[in-house]
C-alpha cells in the first residue's frame, strides 16, 4: 500500500478506534510511550517543557546496572556517563 492510499484509509477510521489503537501501542511498547506523551502535550508548551526536563534529568543520571560477573579479575569497567 502506498503512502497516499494509507493516508486516505487512516482518514476514514473513526477517532475512538484510533484512540484505542494508540493507547494499546502506548501500553505495549515502552519505546513509543515518550513519543505518545510528547504528541499529547504538543498543545501545552509548559507541560511539554516540564516532561522534557524530566527526561533530560533521567538521561544525565544514567543509572544503569552493569553485570560484572563475566569480567575477568583485574579488568576495569569504563562507563561513559555523558
Amino acid at each position: 500500500m502506498n503512502i497516499d492510499t494509507l493516508k486516505e484509509k487512516l482518514a476514514d477510521i473513526d477517532a475512538d478506534t484510533l484512540r484505542d489503537f494508540i493507547l494499546d501501542l502506548y501500553l505495549r511498547y515502552p519505546e513509543l510511550s515518550d513519543k505518545v506523551e510528547s504528541l499529547t502535550l504538543a498543545n501545552d508548551p509548559v507541560a511539554l517543557s516540564s516532561l522534557l526536563r524530566k527526561r533530560i534529568a533521567l538521561l544525565k543520571r544514567g543509572r544503569r546496572f552493569i553485570d560484572g560477573r563475566g569480567i575477568s579479575p583485574g579488568r576495569t569497567i569504563v562507563v561513559d556517563g555523558g
